[in-house]
């Protein structure tokens, strides 16, 4: 593959877990599931959580240097355990902005589209999702790390 070691120190490196420390059991769940899909998004070649041991960080360099994958244990276990994330990028984006307290005319303005195409979207988002409204549906889409 012909990747330095600094090459594979640089890809796992990943971003941590900010819950980690709060003992909150959610946030650290809904940390891992973005872990994943910060790892999908980007197609890296290995990653770790900050407060993996020495000796896992070295395995896990030597083996991204040798051109293999790997992935932290708590992440994997994420990985198996995550739901599938059914939201479109364009619900995503919408659901985003709502739940960031945009109205949907301010989506709509933003986005380009008609008020009433934005309502479209994040009515199918909340169908997805099993909720009755847009605040319900950003609680659940952001826990699940789809935000």
């Amino acid at each position: 593959m012909g990747s330095t070691l600094a090459d594979a120190c640089t890809a796992v490196s990943g971003e941590a877990v900010q819950a980690e420390h709060e003992g909150r059991a959610d946030r650290v769940q809904a940390g891992l599931v973005r872990s994943v899909a910060h790892i999908q998004a980007n197609k890296l070649a290995g990653y770790l959580l900050k407060d993996s041991s020495i000796d896992v960080v070295a395995k896990t360099v030597r083996m991204v240097a040798s051109g293999q994958r790997a992935i932290g244990s708590e992440v994997s276990d994420t990985l198996w355990q995550a739901p599938p994330d059914r939201l479109s990028d364009r619900e995503r984006g919408v659901l985003r902005l709502a739940a960031d307290g945009k109205s949907n005319k301010e989506i709509a303005r933003v986005l380009g589209l008609s008020p009433g195409t934005v309502r479209n979207y994040l009515s199918e988002a909340a169908q997805k999702l099993g909720t009755s409204n847009r605040v319900e549906a950003g609680r659940i889409a952001r826990r699940n790390g789809w935000l």
